[in-house]
C-alpha cells in the first residue's frame, strides 16, 4: 500500500523543478481544504492533513478504503461525510482527473460548508417567516425608496379600489394616498432619511363612504429605503372619544358630588357643635349646681338671722362676701366655657398641653361626680405648640373624653367596672416633629361587631336623646383634614385607646 507521502516524479533533474516539487507539496499539506487522491477503483492512495481533520480518522484508517463520490461531474457538488463522531457534515467537492505514477487518478478537494449550509437554510427560513407575515398581518406595509416610489407593499393594502392589478409597484405614493396624507408622508419620511426620527403621523381618509383613522410609522431599512407601516387606530380612537366623554362627565359628577360631601360635612359641623354645646351647657349645670345651692343656704340664712334678731352688721357683710365668692365662681365658668367654644377662622399657634388641661377643666365636675379619676402625663417636654384650631383641637378632647366617660358608667352597668374604678388617662409625647396623645380609659373596650364602623357619621350606640353618632366622626375629619394629623382606636386589655397623631410647630409659639 502506498505511504501518506506524495510523490511526483518527473525525469528532469533541475533544481528548478524540484523547488516547484517542494511547494506543490506544501500546498497540499497546508491547504485548508481537504485533498484525497483516488485511482480508478476510487481506492484512497492519498489524503493530507485537512482532509483527516474532515472525515475525523487518521491517514492510516482512510488509505487503501473506497470513497464512493461522484470524480467526473466536472463542477461542484454538495456530498454528505460523516466524521470520526458520527455526525453528518455537508461538503463541497470538486474532482480533476490527472496522471501520477503513469496512472490515471482523480484529485478530489473537500471544503466543509456545514456552517454555510445551515446558515442558508435559516435565512430561507427567516425570509419565508417574514414572507408570510408580511404577507398576512393586518396591517398594511409599503416599501418605499429615497425618491418617495412604493417598491413593494402587502397584501393588507388591497381594497376594492386597491388591487395588485390597478396598483403595480413602482408608484409614487399620490397613487395610493390623497395629496394632503401624502404631504405629511413625505414630510415624515424625508425627516426620517435625513434626522434618522421616526415620529409616527396620525391621518384621517375616507374608505368606502367611512371615516377611518390610521396611524403611520416609518422603520429605516437598509441605507436608503423604508417600511411604512399605516395601522387601522379606528377603533381606538372612538374609543379614545368615548373614554374623553366619560371622564369629563365623571369630573362633573365628583365635583357635584364633592360639593354635596362639602355641605353634608357643613351640616355635620354645625350639629357637632350643637352636640357640644349640649355637652358644655351639661356641664355648665354640673358646675353651677354646688354654688347655687350655697347661694340659696345664704339667702336662707339671712332671713333666718333677722327673724331671729342676729343679722349683724358683721354676719351681714359674712354673708354677702361668701355669696359674692360663689358668684364670682360662676361668672369664671362662664368665660371658661365662652373661651372654649369661641370658633376661629383663623389658625393661631397654641399650647396642646395647656389645651387639653384646659378642656380637661371643663369637664371635671362632671367626671368626679361620676367617680371617674383622671390624669394627665406629660413624657418629655410639655412645651409643644402648633398652629391650628384650637377650639376645634379642644372639641375633639372633649368628644373622646365623654365618649370614655359614657363607656366607664355603660361598664359599671354590666358590671364589668365597680363604682370607684373608673379612669381616664391621657399620655402626651413628642419626637420633635409630631406630638402623640393617647387618651384611654378602662371601659372595657370598642366591641369587635363595630369597631371598624364608630369613625362612621350618625354610627352610635347611644339613643336619640344621648348622642347623635357624629362626634367621632367629626373629630377624624378636625385632626386629619382640617389638622394634617392622625386619629385611631385600639383596644386593650380592659378598655380602648383613642390616638390622636399631630405635626408640632419647630419653634415653640404662643397660647393660641
Amino acid at each position: 500500500m502506498p505511504d501518506n507521502k506524495l510523490n511526483i516524479s518527473v525525469h528532469m533533474p533541475d533544481n528548478k523543478l524540484i523547488d516547484n516539487e517542494r511547494l506543490l507539496a506544501t500546498l497540499v499539506s497546508k491547504n485548508a481544504d481537504g485533498i484525497v487522491m483516488l485511482d480508478k477503483q476510487r481506492r484512497v492512495l492519498f489524503v493530507n492533513p485537512a482532509a483527516e481533520i474532515l472525515f475525523g480518522r487518521d491517514a492510516s484508517s482512510i488509505l487503501g478504503t473506497v470513497l464512493d463520490i461522484p470524480v467526473d461531474s466536472g463542477k461542484p457538488e454538495n456530498i454528505h461525510v460523516k466524521n470520526g463522531n458520527g455526525d453528518l457534515l455537508v461538503a463541497e467537492m470538486q474532482s480533476v482527473e490527472a496522471r501520477w505514477d503513469e496512472s490515471t487518478v482523480y484529485v478530489a478537494s473537500f471544503r466543509d460548508i456545514t456552517g454555510h449550509v445551515q446558515l442558508q437554510d435559516e435565512l430561507l427560513q427567516t425570509i419565508s417567516l417574514l414572507d408570510a407575515i408580511f404577507t398576512i398581518f393586518p396591517a398594511r406595509y409599503f416599501l418605499i425608496d429615497d425618491l418617495g416610489t412604493v417598491v413593494d407593499y402587502n397584501t393588507g393594502v388591497f381594497t376594492e379600489n386597491v388591487t395588485p392589478e390597478r396598483y403595480p409597484v413602482n408608484k409614487p405614493l399620490n397613487e395610493f394616498f390623497p395629496q394632503n396624507v401624502v404631504d405629511k408622508l413625505t414630510e415624515a419620511i424625508d425627516m426620517a432619511l435625513n434626522e434618522k426620527s421616526f415620529m409616527p403621523v396620525e391621518f384621517d381618509a375616507i374608505e368606502n363612504g367611512i371615516e377611518m383613522n390610521y396611524e403611520a410609522r416609518l422603520l429605516l431599512f437598509l441605507e436608503d429605503k423604508l417600511i411604512l407601516i399605516i395601522r387601522d387606530i379606528s377603533d381606538y380612537k372612538k374609543t379614545e372619544k368615548e373614554l374623553s366623554t366619560l371622564n369629563r362627565e365623571l369630573e362633573k359628577r365628583v365635583a357635584a358630588e364633592i360639593e354635596k360631601r362639602a355641605v353634608q360635612e357643613q351640616v355635620l359641623m354645625h350639629k357637632s357643635r350643637l352636640a357640644a354645646m349640649g355637652e358644655m351647657i351639661g356641664a355648665i349645670a354640673h358646675q353651677w349646681r354646688q354654688p347655687l345651692t350655697t347661694v340659696g343656704m345664704l339667702m336662707q340664712e339671712i332671713r333666718d338671722s333677722y327673724n331671729f334678731g342676729e343679722l349683724t352688721k358683721e354676719h351681714m357683710e359674712k354673708i354677702i362676701a361668701d355669696g359674692m365668692g360663689q358668684v364670682l365662681y360662676m361668672s369664671r365658668t362662664i368665660d371658661d366655657f365662652r373661651n372654649f367654644y369661641t370658633p376661629s377662622k383663623e389658625k393661631h399657634s397654641f399650647n396642646l398641653v395647656i389645651a387639653i388641661k384646659e378642656t380637661i377643666s371643663v369637664v371635671a365636675s362632671q367626671l368626679k361626680n361620676n367617680f371617674i379619676g383622671h390624669a394627665i402625663n406629660c413624657i418629655g417636654t410639655d412645651d409643644l405648640y402648633m398652629t391650628s384650631y384650637k377650639a376645634e383641637f379642644m372639641q375633639v378632647i372633649l368628644n373622646i373624653v365623654s365618649n370614655a366617660k359614657s363607656a366607664i358608667i355603660g361598664a359599671r352597668r354590666s358590671g364589668i367596672l365597680k363604682v370607684n374604678e373608673g379612669q381616664i388617662t391621657i399620655t402626651i409625647m413628642s419626637d420633635g416633629k409630631r406630638a402623640k396623645i393617647l387618651i384611654k380609659d378602662n371601659g372595657g373596650g370598642i366591641p369587635s361587631r363595630i369597631k371598624d364602623r364608630i369613625f362612621e357619621p350618625y354610627f352610635t350606640t347611644k339613643n336619640e336623646e344621648k348622642g347623635m353618632g357624629i362626634g367621632l366622626y367629626m373629630s377624624k375629619i378636625i385632626i386629619e383634614r382640617n389638622m394634617e394629623g392622625e386619629l385611631y382606636s385600639e383596644n386593650i386589655d380592659n378598655g380602648a385607646i383613642f390616638t390622636i397623631e399631630l405635626p408640632i410647630d419647630r419653634q415653640p409659639g404662643g397660647d393660641g
